[in-house]
């Protein structure tokens, strides 16, 4: 589920809580392409997420290629332990660790 959407300081920000499953990547894929779409730089805190599976992983590798693609930054924050648990599983720390892959930014925060 989608919580506290808002465009700030020229990054769309939102937060997911509950599960990243199977049931619910479809609801999120559309939520998250069309930030990309709208916005240069968009931060997802994931700090609320209980739950995540493979197909959880994958929308997250999607979202992340797909802002790459578009010339776009997707940064995904404040992992939780079961997200920070499957990007270790998965080799994938340092994929999504990496603050700046894709745009720089040319503003400090």
């Amino acid at each position: 589920m989608l919580q506290n959407a808002k465009n700030s300081d020229e990054i769309f920000r939102f937060s997911i809580e509950g599960s990243v499953t199977d049931c619910m990547v479809d609801e999120l894929r559309e939520a998250i392409l069309s930030a990309i779409v709208r916005s240069e730089e968009i931060e997802i805190d994931l700090s609320r997420v209980s739950r995540i599976d493979s197909a959880g992983l994958l929308l997250m590798i999607d979202a992340k290629l797909e802002a790459l693609t578009r010339e776009k930054s997707l940064h995904f924050v404040h992992y939780s332990k079961p997200v920070a648990e499957i990007l270790e599983q998965s080799g994938l720390v340092e994929f999504f660790a990496h603050p700046r892959l894709g745009r720089e930014r040319t503003s400090n925060r």
